[in-house]
């Protein structure tokens, strides 16, 4: 269990898009958060990035495209693992103050082991979550498991594909103008 523990809420709408050794997210995300935006979605995130051999791995802001590129890492490679803590926490600053402006959508790089240990970006997802902004985020199939404990089971999964991401982004987002609809908790009581 996590140091960290998120406010819960059954109305959040949190979707893990969970993806196997196989499958890589990045490109998908990158591509549907880019569609979103010229429907004029408001998607903003964080994702990463895999450098070709030789060159560093990275993580790209959206919708600015800018790139912080990080070194790889090895298993000892203690310079590399705190580029990558440096770098999550550059990227935690950004997405916390890029919630404040409410968007339609955040998408975020993946739910890793520093989220695992209790760390990474778990508080912005826990912000995202206090102000009603939905999250998109890849789960690796291997770390499914400690995501379910994490989340307590609240949150959408949806397979690694483009499909799986359109329907469940019409289930969540609502037309331009549109007033929030009560829950359906708020709607029984």
């Amino acid at each position: 269990m996590t140091a960290f523990r998120m406010a819960q809420d059954a109305d959040c709408d949190i979707a893990a898009l969970v993806y196997g050794t196989d499958q890589s997210p990045d490109r998908l995300l990158a591509a549907f958060a880019a569609d979103l935006r010229t429907r004029g979605v408001n998607a903003v995130g964080v994702l990463q990035s895999r450098g070709g051999e030789g060159a560093a791995d990275g993580l790209v802001f959206v919708p600015d495209g800018a790139t912080l590129a990080i070194p790889r890492c090895g298993t000892r490679d203690h310079d590399a693992s705190a580029a990558w803590s440096s770098a999550l926490v550059h990227a935690e600053a950004w997405l916390l103050e890029a919630e404040r402006q409410r968007p339609d959508l955040l998408v975020l790089n993946r739910y890793g082991a520093a989220e695992r240990s209790g760390g990474g970006l778990l508080r912005v997802i826990a912000e995202a979550v206090s102000r009603d902004v939905p999250v998109l985020l890849p789960v690796p199939q291997a770390r499914f498991a400690d995501w379910l404990r994490f989340s307590e089971g609240l949150f959408v999964k949806l397979d690694c594909t483009r499909g799986s991401l359109e329907a469940w982004w019409a289930g969540v987002s609502r037309p331009a103008g549109a007033l929030p609809q009560p829950s359906y908790c708020e709607r029984v009581k």
